[in-house]
């Protein structure tokens, strides 16, 4: 009950785009090679260069945000609604000296310039004491203890 469409003479076939006659490709394309993604901090400035170069039409519309980031920042600026964020934010108002602290909001530059460049102050020093490296807190304790320890391996005597 269902009738078929027949086509009258006049009208043509209609075929793929791009075949004329010939049989139009199969639906299955041969699988490429999978590039490396390369992730932006991973580029060289070699290759930032080799891009800018081989696309000139796209330096005006493409912006390189690391260009933005201020000393020391390493990741985008959160936005002001994420909770890790005012965490921080009201950390470093409470407690100026917090470790943790200075270390989250100049590496994702969320103080204004003024209080970031007293913060990244801050960060060089901590960070030149080796207070975010783990070996070198593990070393200095290990060293204390050895202090407290004689030559002998025993506790000195006081």
């Amino acid at each position: 009950a269902v009738a078929k469409r027949q086509q009258s003479p006049t009208t043509p076939t209609r075929r793929p785009k791009g075949t004329h006659g010939e049989e139009a490709e199969s639906p299955v394309k041969e699988k490429l090679p999978a590039k490396k993604e390369v992730l932006p901090w991973e580029r060289t400035l070699k290759d930032e260069l080799k891009r800018s170069s081989s696309s000139t039409s796209n330096l005006g519309t493409r912006m390189d945000w690391r260009r933005k980031f201020k000393d020391g920042q390493r990741f985008p600026t959160p936005p002001v609604a994420e909770a890790t964020r005012a965490f921080y934010e009201s950390l470093i108002e409470e407690n100026p000296d917090s470790k943790i602290a200075i270390k989250y909001c100049v590496e994702y530059g969320v103080l204004p310039m003024e209080e970031h460049k007293k913060a990244y102050k801050k960060y060089k020093k901590l960070r030149e004491k080796g207070s975010f490296s783990t070996a070198a807190m593990v070393k200095k304790a290990l060293q204390r203890k050895y202090d407290k320890l004689g030559k002998d391996g025993q506790p000195r005597q006081r």
